[in-house]
């Protein structure tokens, strides 16, 4: 059977860039029941939170499996940042990842040389063996998923905001996530902003 459906579009990436509003919703339960329902709730992503809640690597893909078959995007935010597990989420086919905890432009470059394929990179090539390249199907992966995918790094400390305008800058880089409750506490204002 064909594949019919185009895997490695990123339509939420393509909103983005063009300043459509886009809105989402966060699920900290990791059942792909829930996310199902989430999938029919007239969203545009869901916000998997893998560095906070229960979920882990496994959970995590349930839920992107269960709401493949909707016009929801999963955007899932990984624990740290690191070769190894910006490899096992990318190649289980999650193209839209919250790096936390950024603080420099420097980070930012070495994350987006773990997440790309050379030249840019040095991202190892599995893909065509698991489900991001659709186990062999997608015969342009390779030429297709620097441009596909959104890293999106996370600022959640004063050291972050004073270094935004070079974390921004990176190119690549989907967007800039801001992290408003580890923000405030780290400017000294504890938890009064609620």
């Amino acid at each position: 059977m064909a594949i019919t459906k185009d895997f490695l579009h990123n339509e939420f990436k393509r909103n983005i860039e063009a300043g459509k509003l886009q809105y989402g919703i966060a699920q900290e339960i990791p059942s792909a029941e829930v996310a199902e329902i989430l999938a029919t709730s007239n969203i545009d992503w869901l916000f998997v939170d893998g560095e906070h809640g229960a979920h882990d690597l496994r959970s995590i893909l349930d839920i992107a499996r269960a709401i493949a078959p909707y016009d929801v995007t999963p955007v899932v935010r990984i624990p740290e940042a690191g070769t190894g597990i910006l490899k096992q989420y990318l190649d289980s086919g999650i193209n839209n990842i919250i790096i936390p905890k950024v603080e420099s432009g420097e980070e930012v470059e070495q994350i987006m040389y773990w997440a790309s394929y050379a030249p840019r990179g040095n991202r190892g090539f599995g893909a065509t063996a698991t489900r991001a390249g659709r186990y062999g199907r997608i015969s342009d992966y390779l030429e297709r998923i620097n441009d596909e995918m959104m890293i999106l790094p996370q600022i959640e400390s004063k050291k972050g905001m004073e270094n935004l305008d070079a974390i921004a800058s990176v190119p690549g880089i989907g967007g800039v996530f801001l992290g408003p409750i580890d923000l405030a506490v780290d400017m000294g204002h504890g938890l009064n902003i609620f």
